[in-house]
């Protein structure tokens, strides 16, 4: 999922956000966004933690597709 995490860590940065502040938003622990933002968590979390950031729908398919496309090819 390095594309959601990577989009994750962008928003949070924009927003000036450490890991604890946006997991206070999120409702998840600091490692939780941390592990969101490497790639290393289940597509619902990173998908809740995106959403609680800003992303739209519309943004999150796109970036679920180019995860799902390089999972696909690494496969």
């Amino acid at each position: 999922m390095k594309h959601l995490g990577a989009e994750i860590a962008a928003r949070r940065k924009a927003k000036k956000l450490s890991l604890r502040q946006a997991a206070e938003i999120v409702g998840m622990s600091h490692q939780a966004v941390n592990n969101a933002e490497h790639g290393l968590t289940s597509f619902e979390s990173a998908l809740k933690i995106a959403k609680a950031l800003g992303a739209s729908k519309e943004q999150l398919v796109s970036l679920a597709k180019l995860d799902a496309e390089d999972l696909a090819r690494d496969a």
